[in-house]
């Protein structure tokens, strides 16, 4: 009964997380409109980093609560679902076939590409410092930057009108979801200390699969929701791919700003099965179509990467 009640307190937790994660989104989202950015654009800079917010806030609770081991199995963990699970689902939706037409992809790959080795790198001698932390800082702000300046020429006259428009409601909106995301964070958090003392799993076997999947959420509720209403496939795969960058970087870096991450040799295994599933993704999604096909191998690539984790 008591573990029971753990699971229906985690799943409190992640409620909550995500929600508060997902009015932060809307409200960025709103923003990005606004600025006249491209699907695409706003897929990897803002859809992304918002869904990527649970990630973060639970693995900087971790490291503030002394258990850094569990930032790398769910970032890593949450990677995987990304691709495997959530890309995987999206392509198996009857008639429907993503495609995307956008040249940002020639600059969103290789980064998606550079993101997973900076995750290897990382995990090499078994910690992250405060150096390769901001390492990777600065590496993603200045992929975002860029990603930026090349696709927002000719929106000046957006930017100028941008402060007549957003109101009060949007940062009131940022600042509310912002103190949810905190607070679900914690939750999620102590829940699965909790179900780790009493299953006698590892925090960052838990890590990778319970809470890489319940914060995932966010990006397949985001996805799923595109997919049905015929979106821009440029937001559909950006989100996915800005996510996994943006959790290779400001995900595991921030945390490492406050505290050494933790690699466990188990999760660094898997942070190296990371990269041909990477460059699996790369080649799938680079011919501009995902087939129904490539999602049943990433389905099976998650369901593989389940059962290695659980049952070894």
């Amino acid at each position: 009964m008591e573990l029971v009640l753990a699971f229906l307190w985690l799943a409190g937790g992640l409620l909550v997380l995500i929600y508060a994660a997902g009015k932060m989104t809307h409200a960025a989202e709103q923003i990005g409109a606004m600025l006249g950015w491209s699907p695409i654009l706003i897929g990897v800079l803002i859809l992304a980093p918002g869904t990527s917010l649970p990630e973060l806030a639970s693995s900087l609770v971790a490291v503030f609560k002394g258990t850094s081991e569990i930032v790398a199995g769910n970032l890593v963990g949450s990677n995987i679902t990304n691709i495997c699970l959530i890309l995987g689902l999206a392509a198996m939706i009857p008639s429907k076939i993503l495609t995307s037409k956008s040249d940002l992809l020639q600059i969103e790959l290789p980064a998606m590409l550079a993101s997973s080795i900076f995750l290897i790198a990382l995990g090499m001698n078994g910690t992250v410092d405060r150096f390769e932390a901001i390492i990777v800082i600065i590496a993603y702000f200045g992929y975002a930057y860029y990603s930026v300046k090349i696709n927002t020429n000719g929106a000046s006259e957006k930017k100028k009108a941008l402060s007549r428009k957003i109101g009060w409601k949007i940062p009131v909106l940022l600042i509310i979801s912002a103190a949810g995301v905190a607070l679900g964070a914690q939750w999620t958090i102590d829940s699965v200390l909790r179900i780790s003392k009493l299953t006698g799993y590892s925090s960052e076997t838990l890590a990778a699969s319970l809470i890489a999947l319940g914060t995932s959420l966010p990006e397949l509720v985001v996805t799923l929701r595109l997919v049905f209403r015929g979106g821009e496939a440029g937001s559909i795969i950006g989100n996915i791919i800005g996510s996994n960058i943006f959790n290779a970087t400001i995900g595991i870096g921030v945390p490492a700003l406050f505290g050494s991450v933790i690699y466990s040799q188990n999760i660094y295994w898997f942070t190296l099965g990371l990269f041909p599933i990477t460059v699996f993704y790369v080649f799938v999604v680079y011919n501009r179509e995902v087939n129904r096909g490539e999602g049943i191998l990433l389905l099976g690539l998650y369901l593989l990467f389940i059962k290695l984790l659980i049952l070894g």
